[in-house]
This record gives C-alpha cells, sequence and structure tokens, in this order.
C-alpha cells in the first residue's frame, strides 16, 4: 500500500540559472521507510538546448 507523507519545504536553493535545489524537512515523529533502485538518469533539456 502506497502512503504519502506531507513534508516541508526547508531549502531551495540557485544552482544554476535553469535548476534548483530543493531541501525538505522531515519530521522526527515521521518515519519513512526509503526503497532505492538503481535507474538511469534523465538529462533533461529546456527546447531551445536541442
Amino acid at each position: 500500500m502506497t502512503v504519502f507523507h506531507r513534508l516541508n519545504v526547508a531549502a531551495i536553493e540557485r544552482e544554476t540559472p535553469d535548476a534548483v535545489a530543493i531541501t525538505l524537512r522531515v519530521p522526527d515523529e515521521t518515519e519513512i521507510p526509503l526503497r532505492l533502485y538503481p535507474r538511469p538518469t534523465s538529462d533533461a533539456q529546456s527546447p531551445g538546448q536541442r
């Protein structure tokens, strides 16, 4: 069963003119099991970069 948790944004940092890093704040009382699966990364491009 899928369970969703409400998380707060702790910080938004500009990495480049086209990218930001979003840091989420996980409450201490929230236990979130993480499942990590290897997968290829995505090379997202804006329409002008093609």
